[in-house]
């Protein structure tokens, strides 16, 4: 009997022990900075985001149209996902959407900027950004990406988009890090939840979610509860067969499905 208690307050110890460890490391599962990259073929800039408590410096990634004064152009906004160098985009996007004006942000802590990541953070981080783009920009677009399909449908019941477009989105990474973790109280400790099923239904603009059909590191469970909950007049889903997380981007549909959802005018 002695020995089986001795084995109960070691298995309790070590349980705590890893609630603990989980609570303080958390975010170093969520986010995976990027390093710095320098490229002297595309243009950025440094936004400042400057609130009560903090002055933070963004590294913008920035595409202007050829031969078009860009003030005049609609604005495509693109976030990434946790460990995604949005660097690596700069060439596609420039050739697939070439009559956009597109910016790239670099998450605080990713890519050159300043900060450390967390929710509150890259949200405030995001309305800068618009703000910033609506200053020579009527019209914006907002894409968000895995992590960033969080951060796009947080900014677009904030501002004024014009057309949303999610991919490999997730209902919110609460659920997800719930589902992982499935002995440990996620949802007590969790920090950063991104719950973007809560903001589903106030998804009133044109919005496109482009799925992974198979998805592991986001189950399809997670991406159809959010689907079901946006506004069925205003959602469309495009479901790319045979690709995953990481690969959709290279799917003969991809870029095609987001241009005929932008230059729609339904």
């Amino acid at each position: 009997m002695k020995i089986l208690i001795s084995i109960l307050y070691i298995a309790i110890i070590l349980y705590m022990v890893g609630c603990i460890g989980l609570f303080f490391l958390q975010r170093k599962f969520i986010y995976y900075p990027t390093p710095t990259v320098n490229n002297p073929n595309f243009e950025h800039f440094m936004l400042n985001n400057k609130t009560n408590s903090e002055n933070i410096q963004l590294k913008i990634w920035k595409i202007s149209p050829k031969n078009m004064e860009h003030r005049n152009t609609p604005a495509l906004l693109y976030f990434g996902g946790n460990s995604e160098s949005v660097e690596h985009n700069l060439a596609s996007f420039q050739q697939q959407f070439p009559n956009r004006t597109i910016y790239f942000m670099n998450y605080r802590g990713f890519g050159g900027s300043q900060g450390s990541p967390n929710e509150a953070g890259i949200y405030s981080d995001a309305l800068a950004l618009f703000d910033k783009a609506h200053e020579q920009h009527q019209q914006i677009d907002v894409i968000g990406r895995s992590l960033g399909s969080g951060v796009a449908s947080y900014l677009a019941i904030k501002r004024s988009v014009n057309k949303l477009i999610l991919i490999t989105a997730y209902d919110s990474i609460e659920a997800i890090a719930s589902r992982k973790f499935v002995f440990f109280p996620v949802r007590f400790i969790l920090k950063d939840r991104y719950r973007s099923l809560l903001r589903a239904p106030k998804l009133i603009m044109p919005t496109l979610l482009v799925t992974a059909e198979n998805d592991k590191m986001i189950p399809r469970e997670h991406t159809d509860n959010l689907w079901n909950a946006l506004p069925k007049e205003s959602g469309e889903q495009v479901i790319l067969a045979g690709t995953n997380h990481n690969n959709i981007f290279s799917h003969p549909d991809f870029y095609s499905s987001i241009n005929n959802f932008l230059t729609d005018d339904k």
